[in-house]
């Protein structure tokens, strides 16, 4: 296996990571705006663009390199109350079933990001709203990727943009009550909270 050297990214390279690879990697629906003047492919995506969130300190990215070539990233944003969500997180094609996702979620729970988070919180596609049996697959093989993690499977779930997900965190002592009160503070902080109405955004313990 290849000595991985993990990172936080500069800005630069940040950026060109995000508008080379997120497209790539995850559904238009998904992909954040880079910036408020121009939309990512796919259209217009009701999120806070990654430069506001930068310019107010509250977006990172890390990189597991190999050597000088990019083997995964991870992009997280948090909120002034201390919950942080991991944005993205992806390994590169040639680099699956090294161990490198693993390797890149065992740095971000460590505690080796310096980063200003109390409570580190995913979305992860809920397996129960599955469109077909192959989907149904790859949901449950994330779902496992994150419990041998040793993140904690919450009861707290959301339905976002039509998007529905478990919320999985590294919090084992906070209660799925407590838990989703977090939920409910932070998703106006990095979405547009006009954008969050009652037909959009609904939480609840499961």
């Amino acid at each position: 296996m290849p000595d991985f050297i993990i990172r936080r990214m500069d800005p630069a390279a940040l950026s060109a990571a995000y508008q080379a690879q997120i497209p790539r990697h995850f559904p238009a629906s998904e992909v954040r705006p880079f910036d408020p003047a121009r939309q990512m492919p796919g259209g217009e995506v009701p999120m806070l663009d990654v430069q506001t969130l930068l310019g107010e300190n509250r977006y990172a990215a890390f990189g597991a390199y190999d050597g000088g070539a990019l083997a995964a990233y991870a992009f997280l944003c948090w909120d002034e109350h201390g919950t942080a969500l991991l944005d993205y997180l992806a390994v590169m094609e040639d680099y699956r079933c090294h161990g490198v996702g693993s390797l890149m979620m065992n740095y971000l729970l460590s505690g080796s990001t310096a980063l200003p988070w109390k409570c580190l919180i995913l979305e992860v596609d809920d397996p129960d709203f599955a469109g077909d049996g192959a989907e149904l697959t790859i949901r449950l093989r994330r779902n496992a990727f994150y419990h041998r993690t040793g993140l904690r499977e919450s009861r707290v779930r959301v339905q976002l943009f039509g998007a529905r997900y478990r919320i999985f965190t590294d919090a084992h002592g906070l209660s799925d009550e407590a838990l989703l009160a977090r939920v409910r503070a932070m998703y106006p902080q990095l979405v547009p909270p006009e954008k969050l109405t009652r037909e959009s955004w609904q939480t609840e313990i499961k």
